[in-house]
C-alpha cells in the first residue's frame, strides 16, 4: 500500500512595506468614519509589524494618537504623542496635540512648554487661530499652580513634580506600595501645597500595613463541639462546610479548636 505523501506546510507571505502602506490608508478611512476602535487595532498591528519603517510607525502613532483623544482616553494619548514628539521632534502639530494632551492629564506645566514650543515650530501658522486660544489659557493655569507653591518655584519644578505625581498613581495602580510611597514623597517635598499627594500616600501606608500584617488563623469548633450547637451556621454565619482547608473569609490557614 503506497505511502500517502505529508502536505508540507505553505510559508506565509511575509508583511511587505505594501501591505503597510494599505493598513495606514484604512485606519486613515476608519477615523474618518469615527470607528476609533479598528483605528486602534489597524495602527496597533502597523507598529507592531517587524518590516515598518520609521515614518510608518510615525503615521500609525498619529492615527492611534488621534483615536485616543477622540475616544478621551487623555492618558494613552499623551503617551502616544510622547512617543511622536521623540521620532518627529521638528512637526509643530505632535507638539500642539501633546501639549493638549499634558492638560487633560494634569501636567499643566507640560502643557505650556509643548504648546510654546508648537509655536515655534509653526512656521506656517497652521495653527496660530488654535494656540491664540489654547497658550493664553496654558500660560493662565501653569502661573497660577506655579506661584501656588511660592514666588520663587519655576515651571522646571512644576513639571518635575507633576510629571512624578502621574508616575506614582501608575505605580499605585501596579500595586507596587513601596515605590509609590517613595515618589509620593518626594512630590510633597518638592512642593507642600496639595492634598492629593497627602491623600494618596496616606492610601498607600495603610494599604501597604494591611498587605503585611500577619493575619491570625481561623478556628473551627471541634466536632464535639459542633454536636452541642446548630449544625447549620457557625463562626459568624459561616457554614462549617465552606471552612475547609483554607478559611474562603480571610483565605488563612484553618485550625480546629478541641472542646475542653
Amino acid at each position: 500500500m503506497a505511502k500517502k505523501s505529508k502536505r508540507t506546510a505553505q510559508p506565509r507571505n511575509p508583511t511587505s512595506s505594501r501591505d503597510i502602506d494599505r493598513w495606514l490608508a484604512k485606519a486613515t478611512q476608519h477615523l474618518l468614519q469615527a470607528d476609533y476602535e479598528r483605528v486602534i487595532a489597524t495602527a496597533q498591528r502597523v507598529l507592531q509589524a517587524p518590516v515598518a519603517s520609521q515614518q510608518h510607525r510615525i503615521e500609525a502613532l498619529d492615527r492611534l494618537g488621534a483615536a485616543y483623544s477622540m475616544q478621551q482616553r487623555y492618558f494613552e494619548a499623551y503617551t502616544v504623542t510622547t512617543m511622536l514628539v521623540a521620532l518627529a521632534p521638528q512637526d509643530a502639530m505632535y507638539w500642539y496635540n501633546r501639549g493638549i494632551a499634558a492638560r487633560f492629564t494634569m501636567r499643566i506645566g507640560q502643557s505650556l512648554r509643548d504648546l510654546e514650543r508648537a509655536q515655534e515650530l509653526d512656521n506656517d501658522s497652521l495653527l496660530a487661530d488654535r494656540l491664540a486660544k489654547d497658550l493664553p489659557f496654558a500660560r493662565d493655569a501653569a502661573e497660577q499652580s506655579r506661584v501656588l507653591r511660592g514666588p520663587d518655584f519655576t515651571l522646571d519644578q512644576l513639571i518635575e513634580q507633576e510629571e512624578l505625581f502621574q508616575q506614582a498613581v501608575e505605580v499605585m495602580a501596579a500595586h507596587r506600595w513601596a515605590d509609590a510611597e517613595t515618589m509620593l514623597r518626594r512630590v510633597i517635598a518638592i512642593g507642600d501645597v496639595l492634598p492629593q499627594p497627602w491623600g494618596n500616600l496616606g492610601l498607600t501606608l495603610i494599604i501597604s500595613a494591611a498587605s503585611t500584617r500577619p493575619r491570625p488563623p481561623c478556628v473551627v469548633p471541634s466536632r464535639s463541639t459542633r454536636t452541642t450547637r446548630s449544625p447549620a451556621r457557625t463562626l459568624s454565619g459561616y457554614h462549617t462546610s465552606e471552612l475547609r482547608a483554607n478559611c474562603r473569609r480571610c483565605g488563612s490557614p484553618v485550625r480546629s479548636r478541641a472542646r475542653r
